[in-house]
């Protein structure tokens, strides 16, 4: 047998058994159509009439999310296993999340829902004149 095709197997071996390794359960977060999943819980998308922000404005995949007291390593921990891992923090403004375009709302609901969570808003910009 030549070399080529000793390694060409063993490296498929290699590979058949680390994808048998991942296991585990499903991704927290799924996308479907306009509704986002958060575990078993579904936050579908409203349009801006339902959201009554005071504004048309908004800041595009960020929303902006506060620990409750004593709260930030759990938050951050929990953002982490919900994939939100681009974020910034603030002492005043606490977490900036970026999340896809176009979801803010859901996320804003679906964090709200979080037990380390104090508020969750996006921000949002009123025209002036």
């Amino acid at each position: 047998m030549s070399f080529a095709r000793i390694f060409g197997a063993g490296m498929l071996a290699v590979v058949l058994l680390l994808s048998g390794c991942r296991g585990g359960p499903e991704p927290t977060v799924r996308y479907s159509g306009t509704v986002l999943i958060v575990e078993s819980a579904t936050y579908a998308r409203r349009t801006p009439a339902e959201i009554r922000l005071p504004g048309d404005t908004i800041e595009k995949g960020v929303v902006y999310v506060g620990e409750k007291q004593g709260q930030r390593a759990a938050l951050e921990a929990r953002l982490d296993e919900l994939g939100l891992i681009k974020r910034r923090y603030d002492v005043v403004l606490h977490f900036a999340v970026q999340v896809p375009v176009g979801w803010e709302d859901q996320w804003v609901r679906a964090l709200l829902a979080e037990p380390q969570v104090q508020y969750a808003w996006i921000n949002f910009g009123i025209p002036c004149c």
